[in-house]
């Protein structure tokens, strides 16, 4: 099985061969990698900037942004079946009892008490949530563009802060989609203050099918852009050492398991 694996120690990022994984408890499931996303986070990881390798081996497996399929149930899976299409999470629950976040299945908000933006009204329509009300989104990648997209859908009147200049297609997608990118200087000038998290549950992963859609519907042609292009699982070292090339590379495999 093909994997893009990190070697802190020897500091190399290779493309290897590893042992298919085999079911060990009932309630486990495996899966057919289908692509995965090139993101910043991968980038630093193979930039040795920070990122170790699980204990007891010598290498870092990347690839968090996973598409995959599932190809085998444990006899106590009853939610996933054979051919469903997964996205893994990336957070584990911890195993303390006085978590309520990872008690609740809400892992991605451990140890903190969630709490919805004080602008959201569950009574109020999703396209009026934000009318009157200004959002800035900080960076012109994937999550910031797919970010810039809900809150533009959301009634707000939104901007989009990229270090790039033009031309770059990630501030042409923000154009497109009425989010036109600007300058932070009041951040400065002001001493305003920004506070984010890029922490989601599984709530939030159901929620993003449902705005997919609408931004599907609303930027057709905006969209297709957000994927620079395919590349094999060999091209992964030079994507992820070079200088990215449009919004988002994602890497296809053909018959990988993990």
């Amino acid at each position: 099985m093909k994997s893009v694996a990190v070697f802190p120690g020897s500091q190399k990022v290779e493309v290897i061969e590893r042992e298919r994984p085999r079911l060990s408890q009932p309630d486990e499931v495996t899966l057919r990698v289908l692509e995965i996303g090139i993101c910043g986070t991968d980038r630093g990881i193979c930039a040795f900037e920070y990122g170790t390798a699980p204990r007891g081996d010598d290498a870092l497996v990347v690839g968090y942004e996973c598409l995959a399929e599932v190809v085998e149930v444990g006899s106590g899976v009853d939610r996933l079946h054979v051919g469903d299409l997964v996205v893994p999470t990336v957070r584990r629950p911890c195993i303390h009892h006085e978590c309520v976040a990872c008690r609740c299945g809400r892992q991605d908000f451990c140890y903190t008490v969630q709490r919805r933006p004080p602008w959201i009204d569950r009574d109020t329509p999703n396209a009026l949530q934000g009318r009157g009300l200004s959002a800035l989104v900080l960076g012109a990648g994937p999550v910031g563009l797919l970010g810039g997209m809900a809150l533009v859908a959301a009634g707000f009147t939104t901007y989009v802060y990229s270090c790039e200049v033009p031309p770059d297609p990630g501030i042409d997608l923000a154009a497109t989609i009425g989010a036109p990118a600007c300058l932070m200087r009041d951040m400065v000038l002001k001493n305003q203050v920004l506070l984010g998290t890029v922490n989601v549950g599984p709530e939030a992963f159901a929620s993003a099918l449902l705005s997919l859609s609408v931004f599907s519907r609303r930027w057709p042609a905006a969209m297709p852009t957000l994927i620079a292009d395919h590349y094999q699982p060999e091209q992964a070292p030079d994507l992820l050492l070079g200088r990215p090339t449009g919004i988002k590379s994602v890497i296809a495999f053909d018959n990988a398991l993990t």
